[in-house]
């Protein structure tokens, strides 16, 4: 499966798919990774690393925060897309 199968308009995007290391997040993401540049956020609480497609660029973190992505990973801050207002 790939995006075309998706959606014909989802190519050559940078897409952050949360939760891609569950179940349905990593089908979504392994449906967009032929075509797209993908960063999946996934704390693992319920997912697993086998799950997350081998192009895709992972990162264990939760994300939260109001005006913006904030996602945190082991102290270390990851703003997505700019601006974040929880500090780790």
């Amino acid at each position: 499966m790939n995006a075309d199968d998706v959606c014909p308009l989802i190519s050559g995007k940078r897409i952050l798919v949360t939760g891609g290391a569950g179940f349905i997040g990593s089908h979504i993401a392994d449906a967009l990774v032929a075509d797209n540049e993908v960063v999946i956020v996934d704390n693992l609480s319920t997912g697993s690393l086998e799950n997350v497609p081998v192009d895709a660029e992972f990162v264990e973190g939760e994300c939260t925060g109001s005006r913006g992505y904030g996602c945190c990973n082991g102290g270390r801050r990851h703003c997505l897309p700019s601006r974040c207002d929880r500090k780790c």
